[in-house]
C-alpha cells in the first residue's frame, strides 16, 4: 500500500511524509467498519492509527475518547474479571488519557509515573 501511495503522489511523497499532512489524510480516510467503544460507548466508524512510514492499523482509534484496541482490551479485562478493588493501590506507568480517570475511580490509591 505504501508503494501505491508513493507512486500516486510522486515527488511530493517525501514532503507530505515529513510534514505529517499525509497522516491526517489517512486517519480521516480509513475506519470504514462500525464498532463500539468499550470505554465511552461510541458506536460508529473508528479511525486509523497511523505511524509513518509503514504502520497502518485500520479501525483502531475511537474518535470520541481516543482509545486504542489495547486500551479497550485492558478495560474489558478489568471490568469483566474484577481485577481491581476499592482497597487496591495502583501505580500506572505512562497512563493513557482514555483510561486514567476510569482506573482512578476503581482503586483506593492511584498514582501515575509519567514524564
Amino acid at each position: 500500500m505504501k508503494q501505491t501511495v508513493k507512486n500516486l503522489l510522486g515527488g511530493s511523497w517525501q514532503y507530505l511524509r515529513v510534514s505529517r499532512q499525509l497522516a491526517r489524510v489517512f486517519v480521516a480516510g480509513f475506519g470504514q467498519y462500525p464498532r463500539e467503544c468499550e470505554l465511552c460507548g461510541h458506536k460508529g466508524a473508528f479511525l486509523a492509527e497511523v505511524h509513518f512510514p509503514d504502520i497502518f492499523n485500520f479501525d483502531a482509534l475511537c474518535p470520541e475518547c481516543g482509545s486504542l484496541p489495547r486500551n479497550r482490551l485492558l478495560w474489558h479485562a478489568v471490568t469483566t474479571k474484577a481485577l481491581l478493588h476499592a482497597d487496591d493501590a495502583m501505580l500506572h506507568f505512562a497512563p493513557e488519557t482514555a483510561l486514567r480517570e476510569r482506573l482512578r475511580a476503581k482503586v483506593g490509591h492511584y498514582a501515575t509515573a509519567d514524564l
